[in-house]
């Protein structure tokens, strides 16, 4: 029990500074900004990892098919 005060005490002196800081970053939020990073980590993804000739659509179509039999 005295484990569970002492971590909402830690919460209830954590949150608030939380929110500013949470509201200092929503204050600098660049959305073309951060599209731009998505971007660059999504490229890079495809890079590393390229994606395979198949979807795996059709597997998945294939599985329903039989599910539903």
């Amino acid at each position: 029990m005295k484990a569970l005060r002492e971590w909402v005490q830690q919460w209830e002196k954590t949150g608030p500074e939380l929110n500013r800081i949470r509201k200092l970053e929503a204050g600098n939020f660049d959305p073309a900004q951060t599209i731009d990073c998505f971007n660059d980590a999504f490229e890079s993804a495809l890079a590393m990892f390229p994606p395979d000739p198949d979807s795996g659509l059709v597997e998945q179509q294939r599985l329903y098919s039989r599910l539903r039999s």
